[in-house]
């Protein structure tokens, strides 16, 4: 841990930089003698760490101190490979094998990333992890339940955990990730969870960044890999062919800059952010588009609604790896809400990728070897339902 800076009182200053940020109120000038240690009062030490300094870069300090639950997963090497690009400090905590976090051991500078072992139900590794932090963010995420942990403990309860002990400790943000259809009254467990989280959340933490994205894509995905890999199914099966679903697909990089850039915004806390990509498709449109980057004959067809049930139980009891669950089909066929309400990326500043540009770069690897260097250019685009550079 950094040394403690060590400041001494200016009654001329008042309210300095330096006093903001240690979180003391200093005394304005004139307060008498003996009221000045009442005067100051200490709720949090002020870490080197948390001073930005030097040029920029991984070399440099960029002044936020972030704990990352959940960094191990699909988003969470993302983020924490963009917090420590920008030279700030990241406590990684994380259960199971360290060889569980070898990847992101490269992603910062020397000593700016710490790993801490935790149990989601022991408060005292909670409070360890968060403690030193001016920022906790919460990617704690399962696509199926298991015998030890249900869609309530993961999305309720353990958010829940996370937010109280952070407020305890005197965080200054927290940044809790949901999803874009989460609602208490979704047929899909999955989301019901989540749509309870974000009001627990916001109950332990009023001042909580509460992010809902849309279906995520990424090399890494479980969303555009998800369907390439039904060919090997001898087709598509899509309930109603995927036309009556219609997403708004969200590039993964553009998800880790958001989360970065709302643990900056002075206007962030309290806010909910909708991130989603620029237009929304039809399901069939994505999966048809999928299909022509990666050169593979798209051959959909309907599968009745019991049917596909019945084939993703077969996953759920006989696999190891849960490929596919009932819950999974029920939220992939379910349309993407609309919140004109809220901000969304553009609001961060950030401009959102399109599919037709950065899908290449997931299904790349389902191409055979004659069309692995082919453009993408060939693909047939898909159709837009929503241009939202129109409304």
């Amino acid at each position: 841990m950094a040394a403690v800076v060590r400041y001494r009182f200016r009654p001329d200053l008042g309210m300095s930089l330096l006093g903001r940020l240690a979180g003391v109120a200093l005394p304005k000038p004139g307060c008498p003698t003996g009221l000045r240690k009442c005067c100051l009062l200490h709720h949090r030490q002020l870490h080197e760490s948390v001073i930005p300094r030097g040029r920029g870069g991984r070399s440099s300090f960029g002044g936020i101190v972030a704990t990352v639950f959940g960094a191990t997963g699909f988003l969470g090497r993302y983020v924490v490979g963009r917090l420590g690009h920008e030279g700030n400090q990241v406590i990684i905590p994380y259960r199971g094998d360290s060889y569980d976090t070898a990847h992101l051991q490269p992603m910062g500078d020397l000593g700016q990333l710490i790993f801490r072992e935790w149990y989601a139900w022991d408060e005292d590794s909670i409070r360890n992890s968060v403690k030193n932090s001016n920022v906790v963010i919460n990617l704690v995420g399962r696509e199926w339940e298991s015998n030890n942990f249900s869609y309530d403990d993961v999305f309720v309860k353990i958010p829940q955990n996370l937010a109280r002990i952070s407020k305890e400790e005197g965080v200054q943000r927290f940044i809790h990730m949901s999803h874009i259809n989460a609602d208490v009254g979704s047929p899909s467990p999955f989301l019901r969870a989540k749509g309870l989280g974000e009001q627990v959340v916001r109950e332990a933490f009023p001042e909580a960044i509460i992010l809902k994205p849309s279906d995520i894509y990424g090399q890494e995905d479980t969303f555009f890999n998800y369907f390439a890999c039904l060919r090997l199914f001898g087709g598509v099966p899509l309930i109603k062919m995927g036309k009556d679903t219609s997403k708004k697909p969200v590039f993964i990089v553009d998800i880790a800059k958001a989360i970065v850039q709302s643990a900056r915004d002075p206007n962030a806390p309290g806010q909910t952010y909708v991130l989603t990509g620029y237009n929304r498709y039809s399901l069939h449109e994505i999966v048809k588009f999928v299909y022509s980057v990666a050169h593979r004959p798209f051959i959909p067809y309907h599968l009745p609604t019991r049917l596909y049930m019945l084939w993703a139980l077969c996953f759920e009891k006989f696999s190891v790896h849960r490929w596919t669950t009932r819950d999974k089909v029920n939220r992939m066929h379910i349309s993407d809400l609309d919140f004109p309400g809220l901000p969304g990326l553009e609001d961060l500043g950030i401009k959102p990728s399109s599919i037709e540009s950065k899908t290449i770069e997931v299904v790349r690897r389902h191409r055979i070897h004659r069309w692995l260097e082919e453009d993408v250019e060939e693909a047939q685009l898909p159709k837009i339902i929503v241009d939202e550079s129109t409304t």
